[in-house]
């Protein structure tokens, strides 16, 4: 069973909900540091879909395993229990996903988390299935590594988008408003930047405000 009302809708939602009758492609990307809520927005989005009678399909890329194939938040809410939606685990490369023609083809919304996971293949795949089906796509992602530079294929997504929502969370350290994600030292060394596809969660990482992310980002350039 799903249990729609642990996301409260207003009545402005429900207005809103025009995409399956207007046919006209959307691409909507949910962006912003780790701990900002992506996720919670983006299971959010999906709720109003289900309950509009849409249909729905959902991927994430295989890599990301800290709950098992489902999709979580941190605040533990679950796409699966919340909406009845299973999401379908892909190869980053979106090699199998002509698996998944059919369903693709008959989905109103197509979502993807973590979509800074995938190769920039999803780039054109986002543009063809919008132009093909007149889809409404929705994509939750970061769009900064834990160095702050711009991470996979988001900063192309972001400027195709129709509709662009940055997401802030707290910082962890002066409690401000955070908009970038902080990779902790681990075994005392710190992350390597050949190598920004970590995929973690709060013991790995923290979110910062861009003062308290900068102050040891120098230091740690400097050593």
């Amino acid at each position: 069973t799903t249990n729609h009302s642990v996301l409260m809708l207003d009545q402005q939602d429900y207005n809103t909900m025009h995409y399956k009758t207007n046919n006209k492609p959307r691409l909507e990307l949910l962006v912003g540091g780790m701990f900002a809520g992506k996720t919670f927005e983006f299971i959010r989005r999906l709720d109003k879909s289900v309950i509009a009678e849409l249909e729905v399909i959902v991927f994430k890329p295989v890599i990301d395993q800290r709950y098992g194939d489902g999709i979580t938040s941190h605040s533990k809410l679950d796409l699966e229990t919340i909406t009845g939606l299973k999401p379908i685990c892909l190869q980053c490369d979106l090699s199998d996903i002509q698996l998944y023609e059919k369903q693709i083809q008959q989905a109103d919304v197509i979502a993807f988390d973590e979509v800074q996971f995938f190769t920039n293949e999803i780039v054109e795949f986002i543009d063809y299935v919008m132009r093909r089906n007149g889809a409404r796509v929705i994509c939750a992602g970061l769009d900064q590594d834990a160095f702050g530079n711009p991470f996979g294929p988001v900063p192309f997504l972001l400027a195709k988008a129709h509709e662009v929502l940055k997401l802030t969370g707290i910082c962890s350290i002066c409690k401000e408003p955070s908009t970038k994600t902080f990779k902790k030292p681990s075994n005392n060394q710190m992350f390597n930047k050949e190598s920004n596809i970590l995929v973690g969660g709060a013991d790995e990482f923290e979110p910062r405000c861009d003062d308290c992310w900068y102050t040891v980002a120098s230091s740690t350039d400097t050593e």
